[in-house]
């Protein structure tokens, strides 16, 4: 058998994809979840749904929690219209008009229930998000060696990834993680020494949100398709740093300690996925992406429910994904204070690591 070639797609030194996007047509989208399942990513995989429905019951109760400030009547009707007036823009032009509808710049309240005793800290819920701790990457390249590249036998499978260069390389349009600023100075020494797990999306920890957007006449199977591999990409960073102080989940089956979520949008709908690992004892994790809820544009009311998901995945991951980050920071602080002086350059998977050979 030929060996298995890789391919992460051309790139400049800056890291922004050269190679432009072929149509995304019928054929190409066959042949493009028949490289993803190759490699263990996974859409929709039913059967993986129906062996755990806890990993869908899980994220569903995260993200569909109430708030005690949800959108107004009179805004989602101004969100519609402003949809609508922007219907048939191009990418650039409906996200800019159209993402802040999509949440709001000033964190609202959380309601579990009826309860406000498990809502999170009042200081903290109504800082500005632009003062928080929430940080944005904007169509970056996922680092080259923080993933596991594609591989394939087949010539023609493997020409097709030179020209999805956002399959082959993960390149959001929009990713969220932590700023750098919330982390002690110990905390960043350690990151750095750890740089491609940590900041899979440079200038970012942890991320742990993504969207794919698509103006008047864009394909929301190519954005699925672009959502998988993303989402993918960053509960395996999140699981190869777990593995460092060994706190990674080994156990068979769902791993509900790596969620991501990403969200494709088009101008007429928006969906919203989970993503998670399975766990193969003595084969490679298989990545899975789920749907939680498809949303249509057309309707005033979704756009409340939009933005009380996306608040909610955002408050998660700068309380619980952020929380779970530092202690992996703290345990690898300790892993490498036992380690003898002579030998910790060898245990380092930062910068210059990543210009040793790549992940397998």
């Amino acid at each position: 058998m030929p060996p298995r070639r890789t391919n992460a797609g051309p790139s400049t030194a800056a890291g922004q994809s050269t190679a432009g996007s072929m149509p995304f047509d019928t054929k190409t989208l066959e042949f493009a979840n028949k490289i993803l399942e190759s490699n263990n990513f996974w859409i929709r995989d039913e059967k993986a749904k129906e062996r755990y429905p806890e990993v869908v019951d899980i994220a569903s109760q995260l993200v569909w929690r109430k708030r005690h400030s949800d959108m107004d009547e009179g805004s989602q009707r101004m969100a519609l219209e402003e949809r609508n007036d922007n219907a048939f823009t191009n990418e650039e032009t409906f996200v800019k008009e159209m993402w802040n509808h999509m949440h709001k710049d000033q964190r609202d309240k959380r309601i579990d229930g009826l309860d406000d005793s498990d809502i999170v800290d009042k200081d903290w819920t109504t800082e500005f998000w632009h003062k928080s701790h929430l940080g944005a990457s904007w169509k970056r390249d996922f680092r080259l060696d923080s993933v596991p590249r594609l591989e394939t036998n087949d010539a023609l499978y493997f020409d097709l990834l030179s020209s999805l260069p956002r399959v082959s390389t993960p390149r959001p349009d929009l990713a969220y993680g932590i700023k750098d600023r919330v982390f002690t100075q110990r905390e960043k020494a350690v990151k750095l020494l750890h740089l491609r797990f940590v900041e899979v999306s440079r200038g970012i920890a942890f991320p742990f949100f993504a969207a794919e957007f698509k103006g008047a006449g864009g394909n929301m199977a190519e954005a699925e398709v672009q959502a998988c591999r993303t989402g993918g990409a960053m509960v395996i960073a999140l699981r190869e740093l777990q593995k460092i102080p060994g706190r990674e989940w080994k156990q068979a089956g769902a791993d509900t300690s790596t969620f991501t979520f990403t969200l494709a949008m088009s101008t007429s709908q928006v969906q919203l996925h989970v993503h998670w690992a399975e766990i193969v004892p003595g084969n490679q994790p298989i990545y899975h992406m789920h749907l939680l809820h498809d949303y249509s544009l057309n309707r005033a009311s979704n756009y409340r429910d939009i933005r009380r998901v996306l608040n909610n995945i955002l408050d998660w991951g700068l309380k619980d994904r952020l929380n779970e980050g530092k202690e992996i920071l703290h345990a690898i602080d300790i892993m490498h204070d036992k380690v003898p002086p002579s030998k910790r350059a060898r245990t380092s998977t930062g910068p210059s690591a990543r210009e040793g050979p790549e992940m397998q």
